[in-house]
């Protein structure tokens, strides 16, 4: 049987600051593979006041999340459907794929609407997609800067102090840093969305085929920068 308590988040200094003075910038995409095994656990974790991240297994998980205080359930991911929708649970789904040219982004208002109605009835909100490491990161990393006015990599050292293996995938990284240097203002983010859909996907793959052309010439394949995501 899992244990039925959340685990809970230290080192949160005042006004919602990360207290974890030191340099952090966004792991290599390896860095915690070996944890990756654990990616589909069954227990909600708190990254903020009343709000947790999790796996689909946390979802399903519903004597875990009474055991939390959550009354509402953020799913953030294509084909997912409520465990537990007649449990007294309210549920909000956000149909988006785990890919970089994925605009994330733009659903936040939707997510951060839906907590705050959520906190102001007293509720805790889990937020999920499929295994609690990129959809729901972003989201809750989203959350943290927005309402405690954090940078990217602050709000990435709150949720992974908590959740080890998170890793938003690459062209959500590059969003949660737009978004701040816009001041997380939502209202600024559709001008930039369309920029950033009119950069084709298919640019990273003819860059990596460019350079391993060169590659066969006996050029470093870093000879080729990538293009921005």
């Amino acid at each position: 049987m899992p244990s039925e308590k959340a685990h809970s988040l230290d080192g949160v200094g005042e006004n919602g600051k990360d207290s974890d003075s030191s340099e952090h910038s966004w792991p290599d995409e390896d860095e915690d593979e070996d944890d990756f095994c654990t990616t589909l656990d069954d227990l909600p974790q708190k990254v903020d006041d009343m709000l947790y991240i999790g796996s689909m297994a946390a979802e399903h998980n519903y004597e875990g999340l009474k055991a939390a205080g959550i009354t509402h359930v953020l799913q953030v991911a294509e084909g997912l459907a409520p465990s537990h929708a007649g449990e007294n649970l309210s549920y909000r789904t956000i149909q988006v794929a785990d890919t970089p040219s994925e605009d994330l982004v733009a659903h936040f208002s939707r997510c951060f609407d839906f907590i705050s109605e959520a906190h102001g009835k007293g509720g805790g909100v889990l937020v999920h997609c499929v295994a609690g490491v990129s959809r729901s990161a972003t989201v809750c990393m989203g959350w943290l800067m927005w309402r405690h006015k954090l940078s990217a990599e602050e709000a990435f050292r709150r949720v992974h102090r908590v959740r080890p293996w998170v890793m938003p995938n690459p062209g959500f990284r590059k969003q949660l840093e737009r978004f701040g240097e816009l001041g997380c203002d939502l209202s600024k983010w559709t001008a930039w969305r369309h920029v950033w859909r009119e950069e084709p996907i298919s640019l990273l793959f003819q860059a990596f085929q460019r350079a391993a052309a060169r590659g066969v010439d006996g050029l470093s394949l870093n000879d080729d920068p990538l293009p921005s995501l």
